[in-house]
C-alpha cells in the first residue's frame, strides 16, 4: 500500500508542477499579448491559467496532507510517549479525514452543475474545473489513512509531527537561545 501511495503522491506533485508551468506560461501568453503586437492576443488563456490554478491549489493541498505541511502546532505531542502520540495523530487525523469528506459532500453537487455548464470563450465544459475539489478530497482520504497507518507504526516520527525545515528552524531558535520562556524580571536570554 505505501508504494502505491508513493507512486500516486509523486503523481500528484508532478501534476501540481504541470499545472503550476501552464498557469505561467498561459500568463506570461495573456501579458505579451496585451503590449506585443505580433503576438495574438488569445482570451481563452484567462479561463485555462484559472483552471489550472484551481487544479494546483487542490492538489497542493492533498500533496500537504500526505507530507504533513499543513499547519501544525506541534507543542504537545513531542512531550508525550508513543501510546499519547498515538491517541493525538488518530484525532488530528481524523480531523483532516472529516475536512477531507466535508469537501467531497460538498463538491459532488458543484461537478454536478459544471456537467451542464461550457465555458464562455474556451468552449471547454466546466466539468473540468470543478472537479479538482472532488479528486482533492479523494487524494486527502488516501494520504490521510497512509499517514495514520505510519503513525501507528512508528508515533516518534511519523504522523502529524514537525517536518524537516520547522524542525532545523526549532534548532535554530534553541540554539540562540530564542526558544525559552523569558523570565518575569524582564531579561531574556535573547539580550546579550
Amino acid at each position: 500500500m505505501k508504494r502505491l501511495v508513493d507512486h500516486l503522491y509523486r503523481v500528484v506533485v508532478i501534476l501540481c508542477a504541470v499545472a503550476l508551468a501552464a498557469t505561467v506560461a498561459m500568463v506570461a501568453f495573456q501579458i505579451l499579448g496585451r503590449y506585443l503586437p505580433f503576438v495574438q492576443r488569445a482570451l481563452w488563456t484567462e479561463e485555462l491559467s484559472r483552471m489550472g490554478l484551481v487544479w494546483l491549489v487542490f492538489l497542493g493541498a492533498a500533496a500537504g496532507v500526505r507530507t504533513s505541511d499543513h499547519f501544525l502546532i506541534d507543542l504537545i505531542p513531542r512531550r508525550l510517549g508513543p501510546q499519547l502520540k498515538r491517541v493525538l495523530a488518530t484525532l488530528g487525523l481524523a480531523l483532516v479525514a472529516a475536512v477531507a469528506v466535508a469537501l467531497l459532500v460538498g463538491s459532488i453537487p458543484f461537478v454536478q452543475t459544471g456537467t451542464g455548464r461550457t465555458s464562455t470563450t474556451s468552449g471547454m465544459s466546466l466539468v473540468y474545473t470543478y472537479l479538482a475539489p472532488a479528486v482533492s478530497a479523494v487524494l486527502m482520504l488516501v494520504f490521510t489513512i497512509q499517514v495514520w497507518w505510519e503513525a501507528m507504526q512508528d508515533p516518534e516520527n511519523k504522523g502529524l509531527q514537525l517536518r524537516g525545515t520547522e524542525m532545523a528552524e526549532q534548532v535554530e531558535l534553541d540554539d540562540l537561545g530564542l526558544g525559552d520562556v523569558p523570565p518575569a524580571g524582564g531579561e531574556g536570554p535573547w539580550v546579550r
